[in-house]
């Protein structure tokens, strides 16, 4: 019975992760940027598993945003996701197109918080100041792109850039092509204030890294390669990242096998692990990077060396213990070769990290569109089949008339019987007295006339 109600449940919740948001489909997907910004409003874009309950005209994906900006001529370099859940779609995804993602969770049907307003603000301008020399876009989505997305946006305007709040608000609805709905005496009440980019510190430039969605905190390596010193920043943090790994793989070993603990430690720990090696990679190429343009002497650029092939040592000790931990075999299965490991086959070998994960992101693309045309042809039978429920449906109505209509002439029919039986017997009874008439009268003719002899 517990079973049976824990499936339920899992099913209920299925169901509700693939719906489509309340209201989502009563809204274009995006118009245009903010004028004389690099902003632009739009909605959540969804998955795909979601999209195939909507019709292909409706339907709104990361591709399609991308796409749809590349016929205006412009590419976006960030998106700033201000729902309060994670089920709409895969941050992943957005990375793997090279596009920097943002989280900042803000409930809806509530007051925005202040904090929440400010991470907004430095996370807008440190992007603007990092991409100075291109002309990358920032998009910003709440469910809707309306009221959350509204409220950051003309916030910014008003204290960022000095607009008066009316030409921000309708800066605002002309760039999102609707109208924003809340927060309206709020966002009037704002004074302009017009802040520079160059009043935020160096910290709070790069804040907007740390607030992804990653399994752990993690301070993510810096963008600044102007410094020399970014490289041992990054040591630095792939070697307390390296460290929190192997505190993670402890933990794993810890728990008992089998339990939902034990797999959901483990995925944390592959999702790191990819995180890592991706960082160590990018630690040895700016080192490469420095030696090459002589930013530094050849005594530093040895010494940094090391601390990198050290680094280098902690992923193979990490790709050690993985390889040891996270197999569906015991080592004393190991020397079975039933249990040997399958060789790698020509589409794998020699991939790297980015590579994979490129494969990864086409084979769920594969798979999101084979479960997509086996919703059409689902939904083709469905059609079908209630096609011929409304077939038999007609032919049962018309049964019910010709029933009806039976009825009502079995009605007439005995009706005009007794009608026909009630005028054979007044004729029976007419003819009678007709003929005791001619009786009548023949016997009078008889009386009167004499009979002559």
């Amino acid at each position: 019975m517990n079973q049976s109600r824990s499936h339920d449940r899992n099913r209920s919740r299925r169901r509700s992760n693939n719906k489509v948001p309340a209201g989502w489909l009563d809204y274009t997907p995006l118009n245009t940027s903010i004028e004389n910004t690099r902003i632009i409003p739009f909605k959540c874009p969804l998955r795909r598993s979601i999209l195939r309950h909507v019709d292909e005209q409706e339907r709104f994906s990361l591709d399609d945003l991308v796409e749809r900006l590349e016929k205006q001529g412009r590419t976006i370099g960030l998106i700033i996701d201000l729902t309060d859940t994670d089920r709409y779609y895969d941050y992943r995804d957005v990375e793997d197109m090279n596009i920097e993602y943002c989280k900042i969770r803000v409930p809806g049907h509530q007051n925005v918080p202040e904090k929440c307003c400010q991470q907004f603000f430095r996370v807008v301008n440190s992007f603007l100041h990092d991409n100075q020399h291109n002309d990358k876009l920032i998009g910003i989505h709440c469910t809707h792109g309306i009221n959350r997305s509204g409220y950051f946006i003309v916030r910014y305007l008003i204290e960022i850039l000095g607009l008066q709040p009316n030409d921000a608000i309708a800066a605002f609805n002309r760039a999102r092509g609707h109208q924003i709905e809340k927060y309206i005496d709020d966002l009037q009440g704002r004074i302009p204030v017009n802040i520079a980019y160059s009043s935020l510190s160096d910290q709070e430039e790069h804040n907007y890294y740390l607030e992804k969605d990653r399994p752990l905190p993690y301070t993510r390596p810096t963008t600044d390669t102007t410094s020399n010193d970014f490289l041992l920043q990054n040591y630095e943090s792939c070697k307390n990242y390296a460290q929190e790994i192997h505190q993670k793989i402890n933990e794993f070993k810890k728990l008992p096998n089998g339990s939902s603990q034990r797999a959901k430690v483990s995925s944390t720990i592959r999702t790191m692990t990819t995180e890592f090696n991706k960082d160590v990679d990018k630690l040895s190429n700016d080192l490469t990077t420095q030696s090459r343009n002589g930013n530094i002497t050849t005594g530093e650029a040895n010494r940094r060396r090391t601390l990198v092939d050290k680094i280098k040592q902690s992923k193979e000790e990490i790709d050690t213990a993985m390889k040891e931990n996270f197999t569906p075999y015991s080592s004393r299965d190991r020397a079975d070769p039933r249990f040997a490991a399958a060789a790698e086959n020509e589409h794998t070998q020699g991939l790297t990290n980015e590579e994979f994960a490129g494969l990864r992101s086409n084979l769920r693309k594969n798979n999101d569109e084979a479960i997509e045309a086996l919703h059409a042809i689902v939904k083709r039978q469905k059609e079908i089949g209630v096609a011929m429920n409304t077939e038999v449906d007609r032919h049962n109505e018309i049964i019910d008339t010709i029933t009806d209509r039976t009825g009502l002439l079995d009605s007439n029919v005995k009706r005009q019987t007794m009608l026909v039986k009630t005028i054979q017997k007044k004729s029976s009874a007419l003819w009678l007295w007709v003929i005791i008439l001619l009786l009548f009268v023949s016997i009078i003719v008889i009386v009167a006339i004499p009979f002559k002899k």
